[in-house]
């Protein structure tokens, strides 16, 4: 790839995780969840559409895309150059699935750490900040972000199949199961 394509596709990762974090933690969202226990699409979808389905069934089919997941990953190598901030994206979005897959949103915060992570990755592949390599948001910031993170927390998968994880928890969640439930071993951080 291309190092302008892959620029491209990392400003594309970095408006997506931002657009994330901010669905996850807007506040009509996560007032609805917490207080009515209810979401705004899907709401009767399991009770009325889907009763002739069993929890057991529905549990045992997301145990198996859980292990197709797993095995497609586990001897797979990276599809991009593993950079720094390719690193720090796959941090945040391990972060976002694993406070989704906990709380089904974002505390302020996670958004502040997380929208922190954004905004610098975003000067950084700014148009204005390669022109201008003064500005105070290079290579240096990203590698110090990532330097500070726990080195067990970034997820062996790449970005790929943490977003297939993300379609799986919203599924189980706001599909077929419901907002609380739980989907054990998750093992982002295995």
């Amino acid at each position: 790839m291309s190092e302008s394509n892959l620029t491209a596709c990392l400003i594309d990762i970095n408006n997506f995780l931002g657009e994330l974090i901010i669905a996850l933690s807007d506040e009509v969202y996560t007032s609805k969840l917490r207080f009515d226990n209810k979401l705004f699409m899907y709401e009767d979808l399991n009770s009325n559409l889907l009763s002739m389905i069993t929890n057991n069934f529905l549990m045992n089919a997301f145990s198996e895309c859980k292990s197709h997941l797993l095995d497609t990953y586990d001897n797979q190598g990276p599809h991009v150059v593993e950079k720094d901030s390719y690193k720090v994206f796959k941090y945040a979005l391990a972060d976002i699935l694993t406070s989704f897959h906990e709380s089904n949103h974002l505390n302020k915060k996670e958004v502040q750490s997380l929208m922190e992570i954004c905004k610098i990755c975003s000067r950084m592949y700014s148009p204005t900040k390669r022109k201008n390599s003064n500005s105070g948001y290079g290579r240096d910031s990203i590698c110090i972000s990532y330097e500070s993170l726990p080195s067990h927390a970034f997820p062996k998968m790449p970005l790929q199949g943490l977003l297939k994880w993300f379609m799986l928890l919203f599924e189980i969640k706001f599909i077929f199961g419901g907002v609380d439930i739980n989907f054990p071993g998750i093992g982002f951080f295995d």
